[in-house]
Protein backbone atom coordinates (compact mmCIF):
# COMPACT_ATOMS: atom_id res chain seq x y z
CA UNK A 1 0.00 0.00 0.00
CA UNK A 2 1.19 3.40 -0.67
CA UNK A 3 2.75 5.85 1.82
CA UNK A 4 -1.20 8.25 0.45
CA UNK A 5 -3.44 5.67 0.51
CA UNK A 6 -2.39 4.55 4.09
CA UNK A 7 -2.72 8.33 4.95
CA UNK A 8 -6.13 8.08 3.58
CA UNK A 9 -7.36 5.24 5.14
CA UNK A 10 -5.78 7.08 8.71
CA UNK A 11 -8.45 10.32 7.90
CA UNK A 12 -11.01 7.81 7.44
CA UNK A 13 -10.33 5.70 10.25
CA UNK A 14 -10.17 9.13 12.69
CA UNK A 15 -13.27 10.64 11.41
CA UNK A 16 -15.40 7.49 12.11
CA UNK A 17 -13.79 6.95 15.25
CA UNK A 18 -14.75 10.81 15.72
CA UNK A 19 -18.23 10.39 14.86
CA UNK A 20 -18.63 7.13 16.75
CA UNK A 21 -17.56 9.45 20.03
CA UNK A 22 -19.90 12.49 19.02
CA UNK A 23 -22.93 9.46 18.99
CA UNK A 24 -22.60 7.95 21.71
CA UNK A 25 -20.17 9.04 24.08
CA UNK A 26 -21.28 12.59 24.70
CA UNK A 27 -24.14 13.64 26.87
CA UNK A 28 -27.12 15.60 24.80
CA UNK A 29 -25.80 18.85 25.83
CA UNK A 30 -22.64 18.12 24.14
CA UNK A 31 -24.03 16.48 20.83
CA UNK A 32 -26.32 19.96 20.63
CA UNK A 33 -23.17 21.86 20.21
CA UNK A 34 -21.89 20.07 17.74
CA UNK A 35 -23.74 21.84 14.87
CA UNK A 36 -22.79 25.06 15.46
CA UNK A 37 -24.60 27.87 14.07
CA UNK A 38 -23.16 31.64 13.22
CA UNK A 39 -23.12 34.21 16.28
CA UNK A 40 -25.20 36.44 14.01
CA UNK A 41 -23.78 39.54 16.43
CA UNK A 42 -20.42 38.85 14.91
CA UNK A 43 -20.81 39.98 11.64
CA UNK A 44 -21.09 43.89 12.50
CA UNK A 45 -17.48 43.45 13.30
CA UNK A 46 -15.35 44.36 10.50
CA UNK A 47 -11.98 45.04 9.90
CA UNK A 48 -11.80 48.57 9.62
CA UNK A 49 -9.56 50.83 10.95
CA UNK A 50 -9.53 51.19 14.56
CA UNK A 51 -7.34 53.53 16.19
CA UNK A 52 -6.67 53.93 19.95
CA UNK A 53 -5.83 57.16 20.90
CA UNK A 54 -2.70 58.24 23.89
CA UNK A 55 -2.74 54.70 25.62
CA UNK A 56 -0.12 53.07 27.36
CA UNK A 57 1.35 50.08 26.52
CA UNK A 58 2.31 47.13 29.01
CA UNK A 59 4.66 45.00 27.15
CA UNK A 60 4.61 41.66 30.07
CA UNK A 61 7.74 40.91 28.44
CA UNK A 62 9.30 44.61 29.21
CA UNK A 63 10.76 44.59 25.93
CA UNK A 64 8.31 47.15 24.22
CA UNK A 65 7.02 49.06 27.13
CA UNK A 66 5.80 52.46 25.77
CA UNK A 67 7.62 55.38 28.19
CA UNK A 68 4.91 57.71 27.16
CA UNK A 69 1.70 57.27 25.51
CA UNK A 70 1.15 56.52 21.82
CA UNK A 71 -1.80 56.01 19.43
CA UNK A 72 -2.03 52.24 18.45
CA UNK A 73 -3.51 51.97 14.87
CA UNK A 74 -5.21 48.82 13.81
CA UNK A 75 -6.29 47.42 10.27
CA UNK A 76 -7.02 44.83 8.41
CA UNK A 77 -6.45 42.54 11.50
CA UNK A 78 -2.85 43.49 12.39
CA UNK A 79 -1.28 46.62 14.20
CA UNK A 80 -0.30 48.34 11.21
CA UNK A 81 1.19 51.39 13.43
CA UNK A 82 2.46 52.73 17.18
CA UNK A 83 2.96 56.43 16.37
CA UNK A 84 3.91 59.48 18.70
CA UNK A 85 0.19 61.01 18.86
CA UNK A 86 1.57 64.41 18.36
CA UNK A 87 2.80 63.41 15.18
CA UNK A 88 -0.24 61.47 13.49
CA UNK A 89 -2.30 62.49 11.60
CA UNK A 90 -6.05 61.46 11.31
CA UNK A 91 -7.88 59.60 8.53
CA UNK A 92 -11.45 59.26 7.55
CA UNK A 93 -13.14 56.54 8.18
CA UNK A 94 -11.56 55.76 11.54
CA UNK A 95 -13.03 54.07 14.69
CA UNK A 96 -11.21 55.89 17.15
CA UNK A 97 -10.82 54.58 21.23
CA UNK A 98 -9.78 56.77 23.68
CA UNK A 99 -6.90 55.57 25.63
CA UNK A 100 -5.91 58.65 27.79
CA UNK A 101 -5.43 57.08 31.20
CA UNK A 102 -5.81 53.46 30.02
CA UNK A 103 -3.44 50.70 29.83
CA UNK A 104 -2.96 48.59 26.00
CA UNK A 105 -2.06 44.67 27.19
CA UNK A 106 -1.69 41.78 24.46
CA UNK A 107 -4.74 39.54 24.38
CA UNK A 108 -5.01 36.85 27.24
CA UNK A 109 -4.25 32.69 26.80
CA UNK A 110 -6.02 30.17 28.48
CA UNK A 111 -3.50 27.53 27.81
CA UNK A 112 -5.78 24.40 28.46
CA UNK A 113 -9.61 24.44 27.75
CA UNK A 114 -13.07 21.93 26.36
CA UNK A 115 -14.16 24.47 24.86
CA UNK A 116 -16.98 22.14 22.61
CA UNK A 117 -18.36 21.02 26.00
CA UNK A 118 -18.77 24.81 27.14
CA UNK A 119 -20.39 25.33 23.96
CA UNK A 120 -20.68 28.87 22.09
CA UNK A 121 -21.08 30.27 24.75
CA UNK A 122 -17.94 29.72 26.16
CA UNK A 123 -16.30 31.42 23.46
CA UNK A 124 -18.51 34.64 24.12
CA UNK A 125 -17.60 34.43 27.62
CA UNK A 126 -13.67 34.05 27.08
CA UNK A 127 -13.61 36.96 24.35
CA UNK A 128 -15.15 39.35 27.15
CA UNK A 129 -13.01 38.36 29.83
CA UNK A 130 -10.15 39.58 27.30
CA UNK A 131 -9.06 35.87 26.14
CA UNK A 132 -8.20 35.94 22.81
CA UNK A 133 -6.19 32.65 22.51
CA UNK A 134 -6.81 29.17 23.62
CA UNK A 135 -5.56 26.03 23.63
CA UNK A 136 -8.31 23.50 23.37
CA UNK A 137 -6.53 20.09 24.78
CA UNK A 138 -9.56 17.40 24.65
CA UNK A 139 -13.08 18.42 22.77
CA UNK A 140 -14.89 17.63 18.95
CA UNK A 141 -12.68 18.47 15.83
CA UNK A 142 -15.07 19.06 13.42
CA UNK A 143 -16.79 21.75 15.59
CA UNK A 144 -13.82 23.18 16.55
CA UNK A 145 -13.06 23.51 13.07
CA UNK A 146 -16.28 24.78 12.21
CA UNK A 147 -15.94 27.42 14.46
CA UNK A 148 -12.12 28.51 13.57
CA UNK A 149 -13.61 29.10 10.55
CA UNK A 150 -16.65 31.18 11.16
CA UNK A 151 -14.11 33.28 13.44
CA UNK A 152 -11.98 33.91 10.94
CA UNK A 153 -14.58 34.87 8.33
CA UNK A 154 -16.10 37.46 10.83
CA UNK A 155 -19.16 35.54 11.72
CA UNK A 156 -18.59 34.35 15.06
CA UNK A 157 -17.63 36.52 18.17
CA UNK A 158 -14.55 33.79 19.22
CA UNK A 159 -10.66 33.60 20.42
CA UNK A 160 -7.88 32.37 18.79
CA UNK A 161 -8.21 28.50 18.71
CA UNK A 162 -5.58 26.00 18.68
CA UNK A 163 -6.93 22.65 19.54
CA UNK A 164 -5.71 18.33 19.57
CA UNK A 165 -8.88 16.84 18.98
CA UNK A 166 -10.09 13.79 20.55
CA UNK A 167 -7.53 12.89 23.71
CA UNK A 168 -5.32 10.24 23.40
CA UNK A 169 -6.45 7.74 26.34
CA UNK A 170 -6.59 4.18 27.65
CA UNK A 171 -9.32 2.37 27.90
CA UNK A 172 -12.08 4.67 29.10
CA UNK A 173 -15.44 4.43 27.15
CA UNK A 174 -17.58 7.04 29.56
CA UNK A 175 -15.16 9.99 28.69
CA UNK A 176 -16.14 12.26 25.84
CA UNK A 177 -13.63 12.91 23.23
CA UNK A 178 -11.50 9.93 23.68
CA UNK A 179 -9.59 7.52 21.14
CA UNK A 180 -8.49 4.60 22.58
CA UNK A 181 -4.74 3.63 22.91
CA UNK A 182 -3.35 0.57 24.36
CA UNK A 183 -0.10 -1.00 22.69
CA UNK A 184 2.47 1.01 20.81
CA UNK A 185 1.47 -0.08 17.28
CA UNK A 186 -2.03 1.55 17.78
CA UNK A 187 -0.02 5.22 19.68
CA UNK A 188 1.85 5.29 16.52
CA UNK A 189 -0.75 4.91 14.40
CA UNK A 190 -3.35 7.44 16.11
CA UNK A 191 -1.09 10.20 16.32
CA UNK A 192 -0.35 9.92 12.05
CA UNK A 193 -4.06 10.16 12.29
CA UNK A 194 -3.90 13.01 14.16
CA UNK A 195 -1.30 14.72 12.38
CA UNK A 196 -3.25 13.75 8.90
CA UNK A 197 -6.19 15.47 10.36
CA UNK A 198 -4.31 18.94 10.81
CA UNK A 199 -4.57 18.92 14.80
CA UNK A 200 -2.00 21.50 16.65
CA UNK A 201 -1.11 18.71 19.45
CA UNK A 202 -1.70 16.22 20.96
CA UNK A 203 -3.25 15.26 24.35
CA UNK A 204 -2.49 12.36 26.15
CA UNK A 205 -4.50 10.99 28.98
CA UNK A 206 -3.91 9.17 32.34
CA UNK A 207 -5.06 5.65 31.56
CA UNK A 208 -2.50 5.38 28.43
CA UNK A 209 -0.57 2.23 29.23
CA UNK A 210 3.46 3.19 29.64
CA UNK A 211 4.65 1.50 26.33
CA UNK A 212 2.09 3.21 24.61
CA UNK A 213 2.70 6.44 26.24
CA UNK A 214 6.29 6.51 25.03
CA UNK A 215 5.64 5.92 21.81
CA UNK A 216 2.62 8.34 21.28
CA UNK A 217 5.54 10.66 22.58
CA UNK A 218 8.03 9.54 20.49
CA UNK A 219 6.21 9.98 17.10
CA UNK A 220 4.57 13.03 17.67
CA UNK A 221 7.99 14.70 18.50
CA UNK A 222 8.35 12.64 15.10
CA UNK A 223 5.72 14.97 13.78
CA UNK A 224 6.73 17.90 15.46
CA UNK A 225 3.32 18.42 17.36
CA UNK A 226 4.11 19.04 20.59
CA UNK A 227 2.48 17.23 23.40
CA UNK A 228 0.22 18.08 26.72
CA UNK A 229 0.03 15.42 29.68
CA UNK A 230 -2.33 14.90 31.78
CA UNK A 231 0.31 12.59 33.43
CA UNK A 232 -0.56 8.77 32.99
CA UNK A 233 -0.67 6.56 36.22
CA UNK A 234 2.61 4.13 34.92
CA UNK A 235 5.06 7.22 34.16
CA UNK A 236 6.37 9.75 36.39
CA UNK A 237 6.94 13.29 36.04
CA UNK A 238 10.02 13.48 36.16
CA UNK A 239 9.99 10.27 32.92
CA UNK A 240 7.47 12.17 31.33
CA UNK A 241 9.92 15.35 31.02
CA UNK A 242 12.62 13.54 30.07
CA UNK A 243 10.54 12.38 27.45
CA UNK A 244 9.94 15.88 25.80
CA UNK A 245 6.11 15.88 26.82
CA UNK A 246 5.95 20.33 25.89
CA UNK A 247 3.74 20.66 28.76
CA UNK A 248 2.71 18.73 32.20
CA UNK A 249 -0.91 19.67 33.13
CA UNK A 250 -2.67 20.21 36.78
CA UNK A 251 -0.10 20.49 40.20
CA UNK A 252 -2.85 18.02 41.45
CA UNK A 253 -2.61 15.48 38.78
CA UNK A 254 0.48 15.22 37.77
CA UNK A 255 2.66 16.02 40.77
CA UNK A 256 0.93 14.46 43.79
CA UNK A 257 -0.60 11.81 41.66
CA UNK A 258 2.98 10.67 40.31
CA UNK A 259 4.02 10.82 44.08
CA UNK A 260 1.28 8.93 44.65
CA UNK A 261 1.47 6.30 41.84
CA UNK A 262 5.50 6.16 42.44
CA UNK A 263 5.96 2.10 42.28
CA UNK A 264 9.62 2.81 44.44
CA UNK A 265 8.13 4.49 47.30
CA UNK A 266 4.51 5.49 46.85
CA UNK A 267 2.60 8.26 49.14
CA UNK A 268 -0.03 6.87 50.97
CA UNK A 269 -1.37 9.91 52.09
CA UNK A 270 -1.68 13.21 51.01
CA UNK A 271 0.88 15.16 52.92
CA UNK A 272 3.37 12.45 51.85
CA UNK A 273 2.66 13.44 48.01
CA UNK A 274 2.83 17.09 48.99
CA UNK A 275 6.20 16.56 50.90
CA UNK A 276 7.38 14.39 47.49
CA UNK A 277 7.27 17.81 46.07
CA UNK A 278 8.19 19.77 48.26
CA UNK A 279 12.25 20.72 49.75
CA UNK A 280 15.13 19.14 48.07
CA UNK A 281 12.83 16.33 46.29
CA UNK A 282 10.48 19.15 44.57
CA UNK A 283 13.80 21.43 43.60
CA UNK A 284 15.10 18.54 41.74
CA UNK A 285 12.34 17.66 40.24
CA UNK A 286 11.85 21.48 39.18
CA UNK A 287 14.94 22.38 37.57
CA UNK A 288 14.87 18.77 35.68
CA UNK A 289 11.58 20.82 34.20
CA UNK A 290 13.07 23.71 33.40
CA UNK A 291 16.38 21.92 32.30
CA UNK A 292 14.18 20.06 29.73
CA UNK A 293 12.32 23.01 28.65
CA UNK A 294 8.72 21.23 29.94
CA UNK A 295 6.26 23.94 30.90
CA UNK A 296 3.60 23.59 33.42
CA UNK A 297 0.29 24.40 33.85
CA UNK A 298 -1.26 24.02 37.16
CA UNK A 299 -5.06 25.23 36.80
CA UNK A 300 -5.23 25.91 40.25
CA UNK A 301 -8.71 27.09 39.76
CA UNK A 302 -10.04 23.92 38.52
CA UNK A 303 -8.70 21.76 41.54
CA UNK A 304 -10.75 25.11 43.23
CA UNK A 305 -13.87 23.07 41.55
CA UNK A 306 -13.13 20.40 43.41
CA UNK A 307 -12.81 22.14 46.81
CA UNK A 308 -16.12 23.31 46.14
CA UNK A 309 -18.05 20.64 44.86
CA UNK A 310 -21.85 20.54 45.25
CA UNK A 311 -22.50 19.10 48.19
CA UNK A 312 -19.18 18.85 49.99
CA UNK A 313 -19.26 17.94 53.87
CA UNK A 314 -17.66 21.27 55.51
CA UNK A 315 -14.54 18.75 56.79
CA UNK A 316 -13.55 17.64 53.21
CA UNK A 317 -13.59 20.80 52.08
CA UNK A 318 -11.46 22.45 54.13
CA UNK A 319 -9.24 19.28 53.54
CA UNK A 320 -9.09 20.42 50.04
CA UNK A 321 -8.82 23.92 50.60
CA UNK A 322 -5.21 22.98 52.21
CA UNK A 323 -4.07 20.95 49.28
CA UNK A 324 -5.09 23.82 47.09
CA UNK A 325 -2.77 26.24 49.44
CA UNK A 326 0.06 23.75 48.99
CA UNK A 327 -0.23 23.45 45.12
CA UNK A 328 -0.03 27.31 44.99
CA UNK A 329 3.15 27.10 47.38
CA UNK A 330 4.48 24.20 44.63
CA UNK A 331 3.99 26.65 41.63
CA UNK A 332 5.44 29.14 42.98
CA UNK A 333 8.04 27.42 43.65
CA UNK A 334 8.54 25.90 39.49
CA UNK A 335 8.77 29.68 39.12
CA UNK A 336 11.11 30.49 40.98
CA UNK A 337 13.17 28.03 39.59
CA UNK A 338 13.04 28.67 36.07
CA UNK A 339 10.26 25.98 34.87
CA UNK A 340 7.71 28.00 32.40
CA UNK A 341 4.02 28.35 34.17
CA UNK A 342 1.43 29.00 31.99
CA UNK A 343 -2.01 30.43 32.83
CA UNK A 344 -5.03 27.98 32.18
CA UNK A 345 -8.21 27.01 33.61
CA UNK A 346 -9.74 23.39 32.53
CA UNK A 347 -12.31 25.23 31.75
CA UNK A 348 -15.45 23.09 30.41
CA UNK A 349 -19.64 23.20 31.06
CA UNK A 350 -20.39 24.98 34.52
CA UNK A 351 -20.23 22.12 36.67
CA UNK A 352 -18.48 22.87 40.15
CA UNK A 353 -19.19 26.48 39.04
CA UNK A 354 -16.41 27.01 36.63
CA UNK A 355 -16.84 30.05 34.59
CA UNK A 356 -14.63 30.50 31.06
CA UNK A 357 -12.70 33.69 31.25
CA UNK A 358 -13.32 34.93 34.29
CA UNK A 359 -11.78 32.02 35.99
CA UNK A 360 -8.55 32.96 34.17
CA UNK A 361 -8.30 35.94 36.17
CA UNK A 362 -8.73 34.28 39.27
CA UNK A 363 -6.13 31.93 38.14
CA UNK A 364 -3.91 34.85 37.75
CA UNK A 365 -4.57 36.18 41.00
CA UNK A 366 -3.56 32.42 42.38
CA UNK A 367 -0.40 33.15 40.75
CA UNK A 368 0.09 36.14 42.31
CA UNK A 369 -0.48 34.64 46.00
CA UNK A 370 2.19 31.91 44.58
CA UNK A 371 5.15 35.17 44.94
CA UNK A 372 4.65 36.06 41.16
CA UNK A 373 4.95 39.61 40.39
CA UNK A 374 1.97 41.03 38.72
CA UNK A 375 3.65 41.46 35.58
CA UNK A 376 5.10 37.66 35.76
CA UNK A 377 1.59 36.33 36.30
CA UNK A 378 0.30 38.83 33.44
CA UNK A 379 3.30 37.28 31.05
CA UNK A 380 1.99 33.58 32.13
CA UNK A 381 -1.17 34.43 29.96
CA UNK A 382 -0.07 36.37 27.50
CA UNK A 383 4.11 36.65 26.76
CA UNK A 384 4.47 33.47 27.94
CA UNK A 385 2.42 31.09 26.32
CA UNK A 386 2.80 32.41 22.83
CA UNK A 387 6.38 31.77 22.91
CA UNK A 388 5.79 28.55 24.32
CA UNK A 389 3.69 28.27 21.27
CA UNK A 390 6.22 29.41 18.50
CA UNK A 391 4.36 32.27 17.78
CA UNK A 392 5.90 34.84 19.73
CA UNK A 393 7.00 36.62 15.60
CA UNK A 394 3.31 37.35 15.00
CA UNK A 395 1.47 37.44 18.44
CA UNK A 396 1.87 38.51 22.43
CA UNK A 397 3.42 42.10 21.21
CA UNK A 398 2.06 45.23 20.18
CA UNK A 399 3.87 46.56 17.66
CA UNK A 400 3.60 47.12 13.34
CA UNK A 401 2.98 43.46 11.79
CA UNK A 402 1.40 41.86 15.07
CA UNK A 403 -2.41 40.73 14.97
CA UNK A 404 -4.14 42.79 16.77
CA UNK A 405 -5.05 40.56 19.58
CA UNK A 406 -5.38 43.30 22.28
CA UNK A 407 -7.24 44.46 25.75
CA UNK A 408 -7.28 47.97 26.86
CA UNK A 409 -7.51 48.50 30.55
CA UNK A 410 -8.55 51.14 32.60
CA UNK A 411 -6.27 50.24 35.50
CA UNK A 412 -2.42 49.41 35.03
CA UNK A 413 -2.14 46.08 36.30
CA UNK A 414 1.52 46.40 36.90
CA UNK A 415 0.24 47.63 40.10
CA UNK A 416 -2.16 45.08 40.64
CA UNK A 417 -3.03 42.10 39.39
CA UNK A 418 -6.87 42.55 39.41
CA UNK A 419 -6.77 45.47 37.36
CA UNK A 420 -6.50 43.21 34.28
CA UNK A 421 -10.55 42.38 35.23
CA UNK A 422 -10.94 46.20 34.71
CA UNK A 423 -11.77 45.92 30.87
CA UNK A 424 -12.44 48.93 28.66
CA UNK A 425 -12.44 47.35 25.24
CA UNK A 426 -11.70 43.85 23.74
CA UNK A 427 -10.46 43.75 19.55
CA UNK A 428 -9.44 40.28 18.67
CA UNK A 429 -8.43 39.67 15.39
CA UNK A 430 -8.98 43.38 14.60
CA UNK A 431 -11.79 43.23 15.44
CA UNK A 432 -13.70 45.55 18.35
CA UNK A 433 -15.66 42.69 19.98
CA UNK A 434 -16.27 44.38 23.14
CA UNK A 435 -16.43 48.12 22.93
CA UNK A 436 -15.84 50.64 25.49
CA UNK A 437 -19.30 51.19 28.09
CA UNK A 438 -18.73 54.84 28.60
CA UNK A 439 -19.11 55.20 24.98
CA UNK A 440 -15.22 55.47 23.96
CA UNK A 441 -15.31 54.37 20.52
CA UNK A 442 -16.92 56.84 17.64
CA UNK A 443 -16.44 57.09 14.06
CA UNK A 444 -14.47 59.55 12.37
CA UNK A 445 -16.16 60.78 9.64
CA UNK A 446 -16.94 57.84 6.96
CA UNK A 447 -16.22 57.44 3.71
Amino acid sequence: MSRNSSAALRVVWLWLALAATASFVQPPAIRAAASPKPNASASAHSLGRIVITDVTIVDPSGVRDSPRPVTVVIEAGHIIAVDSTATRSAQRGEQLIAGRGRFLIPGLWDMHVHVTDAGEQGLDAAVAAGVTGIRDLGGELPTLDAWRREIAAGKRIGPLILRAGPVVDGFNPEAPHRVAVMDSARAVFVVDSLAALGVDCIKVHNRVPRAAFFATVAEARRRHLPVAAHLPKEVSAAEASDAGVASLEHVAETLLASAINDPRHPATTMAEAIAANRGTAGDSLFRKFAANGTAFVPTLVAYRAFVNWPGTKPESRARRAAVLDSQIVITGRMHALGVRVLAATDFTDSTGGRRPGIDLHDELDYFVRAGLRPIEALASATTVPVAFLGMSDSLGAIAPGMRADVVLLDADPRLDIRNARKIAAVIAGGRLVRAPADGGARQRGGH
